[in-house]
């Protein structure tokens, strides 16, 4: 077995029944450490451009921290998208899925890859907790959809390759953007070192949510552009001629 450092928990009076039973020198602990890695991002590596994104994502770290002293199983809610399936269903953010069709759900991955041996338009069955509260919504597993468009519609410097917005599954490693679908070979946008399976996350230092982002940036067809894109887990850069 791998080494492993524990951090003992000591014990402490129980808290009065009905009320939650927090450790808040953890709590006080997990937040510091949550607040620091915000500061170093945002004040070292943004701007010595080793990474673009704020990962630890400020603004909702007491929170978050509370509710992981507590959760011990089970995948959160973080968003749920207005009409969307998920939405039409009931199901809200906050809420914690802990079963699928009958089976546990312990973590994050365990929902997305059971979701994912599952035929699209099914009918799937959530058992979900809610603010202490058990309940069971039936959700149709409906195809994401995602904007897509040709390169050339946005610059004619990235002819030849096809975009779409950025799909859950990248969502889900904390990245935004826009993806790259297919480059056409010998096209503008492959001369110019563009790669089928790019992320494009930003324009020259502007950082970009999607495809609308992309467009706004590249409307008043800028003398340079300069796109910074996730390729094989690393960082590139490509001045676009």
């Amino acid at each position: 077995m791998a080494e492993a450092r524990v951090r003992e928990r000591k014990s402490k009076p129980a808290a009065p029944a009905g009320e939650p039973d927090f450790d808040w020198r953890e709590i006080a602990y997990r937040v510091q450490v949550s607040r620091e890695l915000d500061r170093v991002e945002e004040e070292e590596l943004v701007p010595q451009r080793k990474i673009l994104y704020q990962f630890s994502a400020r603004g909702h770290d007491m929170a978050q921290v509370m509710l992981g002293t507590k959760l011990t199983q089970g995948a959160v809610i973080t968003q749920v998208r207005d009409n969307s399936p998920a939405d039409t269903a009931g199901i809200k953010a906050g809420d914690i899925v802990v079963a699928l069709n009958g089976r546990p759900v312990n973590n994050e991955n365990d929902l997305y890859n059971a979701e994912g041996l599952l035929p699209i338009n099914s009918n799937v069955e959530l058992k979900l907790v809610r603010e202490g509260r058990t309940l069971t919504l039936s959700v149709p597993l409906a195809a994401e959809q995602l904007s897509s468009t040709e390169g050339a519609k946005v610059d004619p410097r990235i002819a030849g390759a096809e975009l779409s917005d950025a799909s859950e599954r990248v969502r889900r490693q904390g990245l935004n953007g826009v993806s790259v679908t297919r480059v056409a070979a010998g096209s503008r946008a492959a001369q110019n070192g563009l790669k089928q399976g790019d992320l494009i996350v930003a324009v020259g230092q502007v950082q970009i949510a999607g495809l609308a982002d992309l467009t706004s940036l590249t409307a008043k067809h800028p003398r340079q552009l300069e796109l910074a894109v996730v390729r094989n887990k690393a960082l590139e850069f490509l001045s676009m001629q």
